[in-house]
């Protein structure tokens, strides 16, 4: 069945195991049914935290893996399902997936937004396409390092940059982002969640 299906949230929320979980699935599905493999799974060229994450997350040998930087400059015709990881990095995304989407299953993971809560990248511009969309949370870190507290009020959807005054595109994992809920990010970032 074509269309786009979203997954988005803030890091470490495990967008990306769904992701790899989901198009191992279909491409098992396919490779048992005795059909020729057409899952590809598309990582962006910049992220090489990804290989790691696949290895670790044992992407099946019947995805077909490839990275790049534009998705424009791909040619998917022999794939029916396309998944798309980091979708925030891809800055052709909105045009080259509505364009996939009528032929094809496309699913995107992505961040819901940057460590300063603004938009980022293009993926929001699918969602009035788009056939489903779940947002995931991560647990929050000052809850449980802090104030000891681990429960479902731990959940968030919000980071905080251990880096200030960078771009909004710079990869990395916990040794530049945290996990942060509401009440943590308005602690320690006060009037930054205020609309301006």
């Amino acid at each position: 069945m074509s269309g786009v299906d979203i997954i988005i949230g803030p890091m470490f929320s495990g967008k990306t195991t769904e992701l790899f979980e989901t198009l191992n699935r279909q491409a098992d599905i396919q490779h048992l049914g005795g059909l020729e493999n057409k899952t590809l799974l598309i990582l962006h060229e910049d992220d090489v935290r990804k290989e790691q994450e696949k290895n670790r997350n044992a992407i099946s040998k019947n995805v077909i893996t490839i990275r790049c930087t534009r998705l424009s400059d791909l040619n998917v015709e022999n794939f029916n399902i396309i998944g798309i990881d980091e979708g925030q990095f891809f800055p052709d995304i909105n045009k080259v997936v509505r364009s996939w989407m009528l032929t094809k299953r496309v699913i995107v993971a992505s961040l819901c937004g940057d460590h300063k809560t603004k938009t980022f990248g293009e993926v929001y511009k699918l969602i009035p396409v788009c056939s489903s969309i779940k947002k995931k949370l991560a647990i929050c870190l000052p809850h449980i390092q802090r104030k000891g507290i681990f429960n479902v009020g731990a959940q968030c959807s919000f980071r905080l940059s251990f880096i200030h005054g960078k771009p909004q595109k710079l990869i990395g994992g916990y040794d530049k982002y945290m996990p942060v809920c509401i009440e943590c990010y308005n602690e320690m970032k006060p009037g930054t969640l205020q609309s301006k």
